[in-house]
């Protein structure tokens, strides 16, 4: 079974607004590991964008909320906004039947109050699944 596994996703790194060849693949999950918080902020945000195009140095635009999970899309075409805490880690469902090839994440923390408030450590990864044809 292990075997099958490693046929069939493909791991994306650091994926945080790098361009992504989804080719063959119609579905993911983003991982975010949310970095530890420094400036004493009275709260904080993360917010995701995900931007589809038909090359990869092409234009990307958002993509429509009805090709996500209806549960976690935005009109915009991003994923809403969710109160984070230091150190959390969260996985998101993306569904991209309908994408364009191409396709790119944006991953943001957004703090309110604090001296300079920061996420040391930030990072997210996207796995590609549900492959078209098996093993890939």
């Amino acid at each position: 079974m292990k075997r099958e596994l490693f046929k069939n996703v493909k791991v994306i790194p650091s994926a945080d607004g790098k361009v992504v060849d989804r080719e063959e693949f119609l579905s993911g999950v983003l991982a975010v590991s949310v970095g530890t918080f420094s400036g004493s902020p009275d709260s904080a945000v993360l917010s995701l964008t995900l931007e589809h195009s038909d090359t990869a140095d092409g234009e990307f635009v958002a993509v429509p909320d009805t090709m996500l999970n209806p549960e976690q899309a935005t009109k915009n075409g991003g994923i809403p906004e969710k109160p984070v805490s230091s150190g959390e880690e969260i996985l998101i469902d993306l569904d991209l039947l309908g994408c364009k090839r191409y396709v790119k994440v944006g991953v943001k923390v957004t703090f309110s109050g604090g001296t300079n408030p920061a996420a040391a450590g930030s990072s997210c990864v996207m796995v590609l699944g549900d492959p078209v044809q098996s093993p890939v």
